[in-house]
């Protein structure tokens, strides 16, 4: 099971989400402050919540940590911070996430698109008139 799963964390929390990255890379604070060229205590400071980080801080240390484009993503979610990839928003809706992709391809014509667009407004209305739940439903 990867660290990631959505019941292991919340996304505003930084230091948490840190903290687990970093166990999970098998890296003490000192090793990962050594090899994101910072200060030990930026990294304890970071993960015990009293201090943040610049989305810059947070690349850095994706960096030491080699991680993956989906967990660097998620801990700069985790800081509030907009993804590389917007994709990783979505991460655990692979329906959702293939449907975004293909409605960004090049190769996929523009009326197409437009077709496709229609059918989930739809869906969305036909979900909003039959849901008491409306909360829930985009606009």
């Amino acid at each position: 099971m990867s660290y990631w799963a959505a019941e292991d964390w919340e996304m505003n929390d930084l230091g948490r989400a840190l903290q687990a990255a970093r166990q999970a890379s098998g890296l003490s604070q000192s090793r990962l402050a050594q090899r994101a060229h910072l200060n030990h205590s930026t990294i304890s400071r970071i993960e015990s919540g009293d201090r943040g980080a610049t989305r810059d801080v947070l690349l850095q240390l994706s960096r030491a940590m080699a991680l993956s484009p989906d967990a660097r993503d998620r801990l700069l979610l985790a800081a509030n911070f907009r993804p590389v990839d917007d994709l990783a928003v979505i991460a655990d809706e692979p329906i959702i996430r293939r449907l975004v992709t293909w409605l960004r391809s090049p190769a996929v014509p523009a009326e197409r698109k437009t077709q496709v667009r229609e059918c989930i407004q739809m869906i969305l209305t036909l979900l909003s008139e039959n849901s008491r739940d409306h909360e829930y439903l985009l606009d």
